[in-house]
């Protein structure tokens, strides 16, 4: 990891810590995540409930596409918030993503790391690796663009990203989803992020969106929630309960998708470790027809978080993290 991106990930590193110490204080006082019926009764007395999704095309007819993921921003934000206002799950995913990088330049201090930017663009010009330094040239002016687009976009709409980022999670945009449930969003806020009005709604929103990801056969969130159940790696993570029984339950599940014999990862009596291999059994039966694969190992058993997509998309990379679904 180069120094500006570990400057980077610091920096949202120490916001993340101070929100984590207030967290923790108010964790007592807030209740615990509800079942599935309670919150999909949660999200219906929000103020702002997500708009019904976009009907399908009728047969035959192509689908309108989006304007193109590197179009800047500000030319097209005024109908990429129409389409996500009318139920479009993608525009929404889209619209959550740019409002959450120009809500980041508040609190990630841009001018640091465009100092920081060409600080290697020269160290890498004068020990002669041209492209290390054409590489922090491009990061240079992709932020100095995202900046200015930032600065040039309509005024934000109510809610801001984090009501478009939950309204594409809820309409099952998995790009969006995996945003939303490890609380992203949230993380880039920074200490701001204990006053979003959505920020209750979460927490009891995304174990559920998770544990709902299961029923669908989504592949890679059989180890999420195996980590999420043993330790806290993001905010998401702090929302579900720890549990060495569902922990192992769900990481023997991973292993079954992709044909590796069972191995004990937690120190469960035997007993308990014998009724985790069973629930496993049963979830891999039920929600993934059986399905083994060993070609998946990499897309099952690796986790990187999102946040660290975000950072390079942010800064490094122009590929899009919302892709149209």
């Amino acid at each position: 990891m180069t120094r500006t991106r570990r400057a980077l990930a610091l920096l949202l590193a120490i916001a993340l810590c101070l929100t984590w110490l207030r967290l923790a204080n108010e964790r007592e006082r807030l209740p615990a995540p509800p079942a599935a019926n309670e919150a999909v009764a949660t999200r219906a007395t929000l103020d702002t409930p997500p708009p019904p999704p976009t009907p399908a095309p009728a047969p035959g007819a192509a689908p309108v596409p989006l304007p193109p993921a590197d179009a800047p921003f500000a030319l097209v934000a005024e109908e990429l918030i129409a389409r996500a206002d009318a139920g479009d799950r993608s525009a929404a995913c889209r619209v959550g993503v740019e409002l959450m990088f120009c809500e980041s330049m508040r609190t990630l201090p841009s001018d640091q790391a465009l100092g920081q930017l060409a600080q290697e663009e020269a160290s890498a010009t004068a020990r002669g690796d041209l492209d290390k330094a054409d590489q922090m040239a491009r990061a240079q002016a992709r932020l100095i663009s995202r900046r200015e687009q930032c600065a040039q976009r309509p005024p934000t709409p109510k809610g801001g990203a984090s009501h478009y980022l939950r309204q594409a999670a809820l309409a099952g945009h998995p790009d969006a989803m995996r945003l939303y449930t490890e609380g992203v969003l949230f993380e880039m806020q920074g200490p701001a992020h204990v006053r979003d009005p959505l920020l209750d709604a979460w927490r009891r929103e995304a174990p559920d969106l998770l544990r709902r990801e299961i029923e669908r056969g989504n592949l890679t969130v059989p180890v999420r929630l195996a980590l999420a159940h043993d330790s806290d790696v993001n905010l998401g993570d702090a929302v579900v309960p720890d549990d060495a029984f569902l922990s192992e339950a769900y990481q023997q599940l991973a292993l079954r998708l992709v044909g590796t014999p069972p191995t004990p990862f937690r120190s469960l009596p035997p007993d308990e470790f014998r009724r985790a291999l069973a629930l496993a059994d049963r979830w891999h039966r039920d929600h993934y027809g059986g399905r083994v694969d060993p070609g998946l190992k990499k897309q099952v058993l690796t986790v990187m978080p999102a946040i660290f997509t975000v950072q390079d998309a942010l800064v490094h990379s122009n590929r899009p993290i919302c892709r149209p679904r």
